[in-house]
């Protein structure tokens, strides 16, 4: 017999017109409408789940929510009211946890949640007793109609995001001047509109990462970006970070501040990150010596990257020469 959360996966599965429900761009970004964090999602917000990043203007600055998510949000308070979100209410009120690890409870099992197919975290594995909660609210019918309601918007939205990243990561080729932009074989992109516009929650589940985007498109095009630059440098850097001397000291100058070093396992992890978040500002049109390009750099120094502006001194004129090529010659010389 064929259970309502297992109708979601086969839909899931699915083609409609021509946004199907797992779209992978030409460059190799997986995008993946997935009916585990569907449910989730569509359950925190039938309870009362509203964070938000987009607001109307004031006095009052209510939250802005993309039209999926209100249309799900309408439609779970009807759930709730008849009593079918009571099971998770309680399960969630006796165990407190980031959405990040019950996101990892339910994606480390497979579209059906009978069973396992990745290795969580340890907090999500203490999550373990949600999954037959959430396979028993998936496999409600009335779940399954709000789900299949919200379809088509859900598929419209995809591929607007796809669309998106096809053109940025054509950019990003011809700017880094390599035969080709792609992520790691690991990434998978959920494009999630039940949550915030500028949500980004990285869901690590075995090898695998999990992306889940909130609908602002901007904020979703340079999370990818980035996930993908940071694996495309990462081989240059980590050999030109073997002979920077400089880099190295001012790496041990950094990591007794635990907000980096808890984040960054080395200092080639975090030049990584500072490198790809500076390309990735370039490639989406930042421009060299612009006003843009101080409030980036002040903005990404705030946020612990407080090498920023001497690599992207160092590598800012590169021309037309490769990206690995300009790494090696130029994080050496850099001087944070």
């Amino acid at each position: 017999m064929l259970t309502s959360l297992t109708l979601i996966a086969v839909t899931l599965a699915g083609q409609i017109g021509e946004a199907p429900d797992r779209l992978i761009t030409p460059q190799g970004v997986e995008l993946a409408n997935d009916g585990r964090i569907f449910v989730l999602f569509a359950a925190l917000n039938g309870l009362g789940f509203s964070e938000e990043t987009q607001r109307k203007g004031p006095p009052l600055a209510a939250p802005v929510f993309h039209p999926v998510r209100t249309q799900v949000r309408e439609a779970m308070r009807k759930l709730d009211e008849a009593g079918k979100l009571t099971d998770l209410r309680k399960f969630f009120d006796a165990n407190p946890a980031s959405v990040e690890s019950y996101a990892a409870a339910l994606l480390s099992q497979d579209l059906t949640l009978e069973k396992s197919s990745g290795e969580p975290s340890a907090e999500a594995k203490k999550l373990g007793g949600v999954i037959s909660v959430v396979q028993k609210l998936g496999n409600d019918p009335d779940l399954t109609k709000v789900f299949e309601d919200v379809l088509v918007l859900q598929r419209k939205h995809s591929k607007e995001l796809y669309d998106r990243l096809d053109k940025t990561f054509v950019a990003g080729k011809k700017h880094l001047a390599v035969a080709e932009l792609r992520p790691s074989l690991s990434l998978i992109v959920i494009p999630n509109p039940l949550d915030a516009h500028g949500a980004v929650r990285s869901v690590y589940v075995g090898d695998k990462l999990y992306l889940l985007v909130g609908p602002g498109l901007d904020t979703a095009n340079t999370a990818i970006l980035e996930a993908a630059l940071r694996s495309t440098v990462y081989p240059s850097i980590k050999a030109a970070y073997a002979n920077s001397p400089k880099l190295k000291k001012a790496w041990g100058d950094l990591k007794p501040f635990k907000s980096i070093s808890n984040r960054y396992s080395d200092g080639d992890a975090y030049a990584a990150e500072t490198v790809a978040q500076i390309l990735s500002f370039q490639i989406r049109g930042g421009a060299a010596g612009s006003p843009a390009e101080d409030d980036f750099v002040d903005q990404a120094t705030k946020e612990g990257l407080r090498w920023t502006r001497p690599l992207l001194l160092a590598i800012g004129n590169r021309g037309a020469e490769p990206i690995d090529a300009s790494l090696t010659k130029a994080l050496p010389k850099a001087t944070p």
